[in-house]
């Protein structure tokens, strides 16, 4: 099996990236809107399930566990 070459040309890149900003679809984006679609959109930053991943499920767990006890304490 040979390299698989870009069929895009030194001139194509140039254009596309002028039409791009041109476009600017990046003004466009609305991001998530579900509560659903921003619990998943938080976790992007979370690559695999190394350290950071790890941390954050803990951070997540505790700040429930927090809310849980601040309304336990308030119930009559």
């Amino acid at each position: 099996m040979g390299v698989k070459m870009s069929a895009w040309t030194a001139e194509r890149r140039i254009a596309q990236a002028c039409n791009i900003q041109k476009w600017r679809p990046w003004g466009k984006s609305t991001g998530p809107r579900s509560l659903k679609g921003k619990e998943q959109s938080k976790m992007n930053s979370s690559k695999g399930k190394g350290r950071d991943a790890k941390t954050l499920a803990i951070k997540q767990f505790l700040t429930l566990q927090h809310e849980f006890l601040l309304d336990y304490n308030e119930a009559p």
